[in-house]
């Protein structure tokens, strides 16, 4: 029987291969990339000098969509749209004096201006380098200065996972982002996306009408979890839970004055902070949805009694999608941000399955720290940390983590209004922003469920903690996502983390052109390679008998998986 197979592989190989020849050499290093990627960032940050000479009382919220489009020499080109929404936090002075008019008792009361922009599309080029864990360095110009972005690829190059932290001190500047990425793939549809994904919905809001009739004084920052069912003919039913937690600031008036009441009313305002943790309880919603040829997908469902449709995309081999979202309704006072990540839930894995580096990066922001008058709310933080770990199969696991982390605190800078005798106190809103580098590194257990969850334990600070994550169907992704809310600890967050395998030298047996799928195309690679006319890009890794050779045992694997005998 394999005398046969292999006299019918040489016959096709010399009948196909003046088709699809190529000129090539065998054994070569892997080769760069090509393709186009669909990428969603969103990002936070603090902005602007303030009245004392820090900076930060514009908060900015950032949302961008781009195309990436990797060439094999090196270069690339990205179509990207950047949305903004931007809450400034100000003073307004008002006259509170009721005696003498020589008497004016002022104080400052919080205001809030909240606006967006759509910054509309441009386009970057620039060059590309790859490292053999996987990481992604793009290199372009910007207002006429080299800069860089870094990311990390999984082993099958199917997600890009970005992340990134700016100071800038001088210009008054700090943000904090995190970005996921998918490979477009080609002839999708509905039944390219089957099963239950596990997915995670992050946003940051501003709303609600402050006493100026602008809208700002409630910040959210969100963390939905649910469950996606998919029927592969264009039906789904989600299992939703809302997690969020709200941050509001507001003006508690304090009588200053020096003399009784009311010769003398000198009213100073201090900054108050309200946070709290809203659950919502769980819902079952039930949509339609639609797969494009390139791997668009569209979720078509009802919302308050309209019919509502948001568009994302799904990756080239169906285990993942991502989009996001970006709304400013003014006359309602509500602006928001959000962005979705996705990955295909496993069931029938145990810790086997999860072994080797995982690399990618968590997203966290925080309100923390006791304000003046006992409530918690005046520290807000952002991070971007990049995580590698290494599962060893057996239950083990070590954490290097090395995290950016941007901190904001509101305060109050008391100032003297008046003479001495009369002490006409003012409160002006006061910004510091600071930046810091935290590293840890982190041993533990964990065990791979069968249901696709992976608990994860280790020691933090003393004490024993447990994280519940979900790995994919095909074992190389892990995603986690939590809420927190200790009002003893004056402390509240979100969190988002977000790995992939590493090992872009190592795609999977039979993927000999390395576009993370094994499909007629690796058939014709392997038959080009028997009669000499190697493609130019080819990855022997992707040999199946461990030969470090393509030749005709990998055409008969091929032939045989994509028959179903394998």
């Amino acid at each position: 029987m394999m005398r046969f197979l292999n006299r019918l592989i040489m016959s096709i190989a010399i009948l196909i291969c003046p088709f699809f020849s190529a000129p090539g050499v065998l054994g070569m290093e892997p080769p760069l990339l090509s393709g186009s990627y669909v990428v969603f960032q969103l990002e936070s940050g603090f902005h602007g000098p303030d009245s004392v000479g820090d900076f930060g009382p514009n908060q900015q919220i950032f949302l961008s969509k781009s195309e990436i489009t990797l060439n094999q020499d090196g270069s690339y080109a990205e179509r990207i749209r950047d949305k903004m929404i931007n809450r400034f936090i100000t003073d307004e002075w008002v006259d509170q004096s009721i005696a003498d008019p020589y008497d004016q008792d002022w104080y400052a009361r919080t205001r809030f201006q909240t606006s967006y922009l759509d910054y509309g599309e441009e386009t970057v080029s620039g060059t590309y380098l790859i490292g053999p864990d996987g990481s992604i360095i793009f290199k372009f110009m910007e207002d006429g200065a080299p800069e860089t972005m870094t990311g990390l690829l999984d082993d099958k190059t199917i997600c890009l996972i970005l992340g990134k932290t700016e100071y800038k001190a001088a210009g008054g500047s700090a943000m904090s982002g995190i970005g996921f990425g998918v490979k477009k793939g080609m002839g999708m549809n509905k039944g390219s996306i089957t099963g239950t994904y596990i997915t995670y919905i992050m946003g940051m809001s501003f709303h609600g009408k402050d006493e100026n009739n602008h809208f700002g004084p409630n910040e959210d920052i969100v963390l939905d979890k649910s469950e996606i069912t998919f029927d592969g003919k264009g039906h789904y039913e989600e299992r939703y839970t809302n997690k969020r937690i709200r941050r509001h600031i507001d003006d508690i008036i304090t009588n200053q004055g020096t003399q009784e009441p009311p010769i003398d009313n000198d009213q100073v305002n201090q900054t108050h902070f309200t946070t709290t943790l809203i659950t919502d309880p769980e819902e079952i919603l039930n949509g339609t949805y639609d797969v494009g040829d390139d791997g668009t997908i569209t979720f078509s469902f009802e919302e308050d009694g309209e019919l509502v449709s948001v568009t994302g995309h799904v990756s080239a081999d169906g285990r993942i999608f991502v989009f996001g979202n970006m709304e400013h309704h003014p006359n309602e006072g509500y602006a928001t941000s959000e962005m979705v990540l996705a990955v295909k839930k496993a069931a029938g894995l145990n810790n086997s399955h999860l072994k080797g580096s995982y690399a990618g990066y968590l997203f966290e922001k925080t309100f923390h720290g006791p304000g003046p008058d006992g409530n918690f709310g005046p520290n807000e933080e952002v991070f971007v940390g990049k995580s590698v770990i290494q599962f060893d199969g057996d239950g083990h696991f070590t954490e290097a983590l090395r995290e950016e982390k941007i901190e904001r605190q509101i305060s109050d800078s008391q100032f003297n209004q008046s003479g001495p005798t009369d002490l006409d106190w003012l409160n002006l809103k006061k910004f510091k922003t600071t930046y810091a580098v935290l590293t840890d590194e982190i041993t533990g257990t964990y065990q791979v469920n069968s249901d696709g969850t992976v608990t994860l334990n280790f020691m933090e600070d003393g004490e024993n903690v447990t994280l519940t994550a979900y790995l994919s169907d095909d074992g190389n992704k892990l995603v986690h996502g939590t809420v927190e809310y200790e009002l003893a600890g004056a402390w509240a967050g979100i969190e988002l983390t977000f790995l992939a395998k590493q090992g872009y030298y190592a795609p999977e047996k039979g993927d000999i052109d390395g576009n993370g799928m094994v499909s007629l195309a690796d058939v014709i690679a392997a038959l080009q390679t028997i009669t000499g006319k190697a493609p130019e890009n080819i990855y022997i890794e992707a040999d199946v008998n461990g030969d470090a050779k393509i030749g005709n045992e990998e055409a008969i694997y091929l032939l045989q998986r994509l028959g179903g005998l394998r």
